[in-house]
């Protein structure tokens, strides 16, 4: 038998089962709520450089008074508290609209943090740069392998070659006597000269003159304007202990006139003092000659060389400068006459001096045929000089190096602008790195938002409901008003809180591409929106099909559609669609015959929040028309209005499809 129990304040059946079933409902509930508020608690101590850890506090304090409620429940089974019950509910209440006030206050703060997309994007990037990073180390490594293997090689057969010197050093005497070229060994010490017979033939020595073979007679048949030039030559070889190049005019005993190109390499003891000197000589008289009859050429040459809008250096094999333009005078500070006196190496980084000679080697070497490096000079002020250099080399006809030529071009503007893009991209991963920190607060702060907010407020609105319900006619017409207007209010919220979710969800999501007609896509919105019957939808035909993300294009339609029947000042309207394409971007229109906008209110109609209704009803809400925007941008599009009191709104909008896409 079951029977009314009125001692304890309750109008329903005293059941061992039904006062159970509360019981184990409530204290669950309870126990829920003081888990989410620990839950809650030491996250936020747990961030403490969290700019957000301050609201957390409030949703721990909510949780706590929400689970308090519950308690309360099971406590007034047995006893009537209903002040104590009535208090904490109000504190609850209280806390809950608060709670619901910060989080429509930050959440347009929080949505200006960059999408996942966009991160992802970039963090693609980011590693693609690595993966390339870790290639490129991988190929030098092959390299260098494959280099050691290359000298290893190199190292035998040299040793098989010094067997077979001897054999060559005959054969390299044939091949210079069939070849016509004169050779000559000079002891410093004694100055003797040994020659083969084509070097006394090239020089026109006389019988009494090639007796006389001493450094001497080889002067006295150099031409006195060259001779100063030549042993000035001699004497930096030596002394730097470089290879000797140079071409000089000499005068037969018969009184005619040669040009020789010379080639040869000084010798040392142990104490580095030069003790002989070998090398070999060509006739060039016909070179020359026609050289001499190409005059212009080389004034052209010159010109080209001093007006040059790059720097042009001659270097010679040492490193010393032997001729330079006024554009590498501008860009290093030097006169010519300063850098004549010294050497590349001396206004070299010394950070880049390691570099540049391996290059140099190289090019010796016949490795390479020309290097091109960037690298950095020393003004003569004393600043860093960026610059990139491309050498090459000067070779006589036994393809032997005679000296290098520069081409400098100065490239600091250019350095500037990559080491801002270094640091752009350290500064983008701190950021991405803090954004992500960002996100997952905010995903929290969705998840928190969509389950323990709403559940409140729906339970408020329900609540009023019983009340009304259970009062029956006992309820005065004020106080049903307040309670009609309380649920208004939540549901308003509640609205708010949807519309804030699909605001932040906008334009966020996964494209997914498909290829539908705008026609069909246009009838199934306004069947799902059941608009009033007083309306007349004009709708586009014989459009052709388009390829792009149907979801997102039928929320801008579905809101815009809905927008201009919620604000029409009457139950009965016309509302033309059109669309147009126009290369890879539709253009789409939705105009209908309503009230108008003013135009002072024409500027804040996309804003989150603004709506131009005087009433509170739940579809206000004034986030539709942010989100129709936000997704409109998303994907490289613009939207507009043109509006005037009692002639209607025109909303139009692009939308820009994938080129990559067919749209047939």
């Amino acid at each position: 038998m079951t029977s009314l129990d009125t001692s304890h304040g309750h109008y329903y059946p005293w059941q061992t089962e039904l006062v159970g079933l509360h019981l184990a409902s409530d204290l669950m509930i309870a126990i829920s709520y003081f888990s989410m508020s620990i839950a809650l608690f030491h996250f936020a101590q747990k961030q403490v450089n969290s700019s957000l850890n301050w609201m957390f506090q409030l949703f721990t304090a909510f949780t706590i008074l929400c689970g308090t409620t519950h308690l309360l429940g099971i406590w007034m089974l047995w006893h009537s508290d209903y002040w104590l019950s009535g208090i904490t509910e109000a504190i609850t209440a209280a806390v809950s609209a608060c709670t619901a006030v910060v989080l429509v206050t930050l959440m347009p703060q929080a949505l200006t943090l960059p999408s996942p997309a966009q991160l992802k994007t970039s963090n693609q990037a980011f590693q693609q740069q690595i993966h390339n990073r870790e290639l490129a180390e991988s190929q030098t490594q092959q390299l260098n392998k494959e280099l050691e293997i290359l000298v290893n090689n190199r190292t035998q057969e040299l040793a098989a070659s010094m067997l077979q010197a001897r054999d060559l050093a005959e054969r390299m005497a044939l091949a210079t006597d069939a070849a016509r070229i004169g050779t000559y060994d000079w002891n410093l010490v004694t100055q003797k000269i040994t020659w083969n017979d084509y070097y006394a033939t090239l020089l026109g020595y006389s019988s009494e003159t090639a007796a006389a073979d001493s450094h001497q007679a080889w002067e006295r048949h150099v031409a006195p304007e060259e001779l100063p030039r030549v042993k000035a030559a001699l004497e930096l070889a030596r002394d730097t202990q470089t290879d000797y190049a140079e071409e000089y005019r000499i005068v037969w005993d018969d009184g005619s006139s040669h040009w020789i190109e010379e080639f040869g390499r000084f010798y040392y003891d142990n104490d580095s003092q030069a003790v002989r000197m070998a090398g070999i000589i060509n006739d060039i008289t016909e070179r020359i000659q026609a050289e001499s009859n190409s005059r212009e050429s080389e004034e052209q040459f010159r010109a080209t060389f001093e007006q040059a809008a790059v720097g042009i250096a001659h270097v010679s094999l040492t490193g010393q400068w032997l001729r330079v333009n006024q554009k590498f005078c501008a860009i290093i500070g030097y006169t010519e006459a300063e850098l004549l006196n010294s050497t590349f190496q001396d206004i070299t980084h010394p950070e880049d001096i390691s570099a540049d000679l391996e290059y140099v080697h190289q090019l010796l070497a016949g490795n390479i045929q020309t290097y091109e490096m960037e690298k950095r000079y020393i003004h003569k002020s004393g600043q860093i000089v960026w610059v990139n250099l491309t050498v090459s080399t000067r070779r006589d006809v036994l393809n032997a190096p005679i000296h290098f030529i520069s081409v400098v071009e100065k490239i600091d503007d250019r350095k500037r602008v990559e080491f801002a893009l270094k640091e752009q991209a350290i500064k983008l991963a701190r950021t991405a790195t803090l954004v992500e920190r960002r996100n997952q607060d905010l995903d929290q702060f969705a998840h928190i938002v969509s389950h323990d907010l709403k559940a409140p407020l729906r339970a408020i609105a329900n609540l009023s409901t019983w009340i009304e319900e259970d009062l029956e006619e006992g309820i005065s017409p004020e106080t049903r008003e307040q309670l009609n207007l309380m649920r208004s209010r939540v549901y308003r919220m509640e609205g708010l809180i949807n519309g804030l979710l699909d605001y932040a969800r906008a334009g966020s999501t996964q494209a997914s591409w498909s290829t539908f007609a705008i026609e069909d896509l246009l009838a199934e919105i306004i069947d799902s929106l059941g608009l009033p019957t007083g309306f007349i939808i004009k709708l586009p035909t014989n459009l052709p099909a388009i390829n792009t993300d149907y979801l997102l294009l039928s929320q801008v339609f579905a809101n815009l559609l809905s927008n201009a029947c919620k604000h029409h000042n009457r139950s009965d309207g016309q509302i033309l669609v059109t669309a147009k394409l126009q290369g890879d971007t539709w253009v789409f229109t939705v105009v209908d015959d309503g009230p108008g906008i003013a135009p002072e209110n024409q500027g804040r109609v996309f804003d989150i929040f603004q709506t131009l209704a005087d009433d509170n009803t739940q579809e206000n809400t004034g986030i539709g028309l942010s989100i129709v925007k936000k997704i409109v941008e998303s994907q490289g599009g613009e939207i507009t209005l043109e509006s005037e009191i009692g002639m209607g709104t025109t909303f139009k909008f692009t939308w820009i499809i994938n080129s990559g896409q067919d749209n047939v």
